[in-house]
């Protein structure tokens, strides 16, 4: 499974908890409609963090950065700690 694909389904899993069970696309304004709220954020930055060993600094991310599966995604990517070269 991608790192999309699970972001999605923890998004979904947060959603469903609060009993919004309405489908979203990955490019869904999640964020800025409403759909989760701050703290929902940090939830999903611990998963992110533990899930794929990234470590964001929630003090330099934009809005922008997390109002989607897509933008989400994209963060991790930036975010990927380097593997060791041999």
């Amino acid at each position: 499974m991608d790192h999309k694909t699970e972001i999605h389904a923890y998004v979904a899993e947060i959603l469903s908890q609060k009993d919004d069970n309405e489908p979203f696309a990955d490019s869904s304004l999640l964020l800025s409609t409403g759909r989760i709220d701050s703290m929902d954020v940090v939830d999903i930055f611990l998963f992110l963090e533990k899930k794929f060993g990234v470590r964001i600094d929630s003090a330099r991310f934009k809005k922008t950065q997390v109002d989607s599966v897509d933008a989400l995604a994209a963060l991790v990517s930036a975010n990927l700690p380097s593997k060791p070269q041999n």
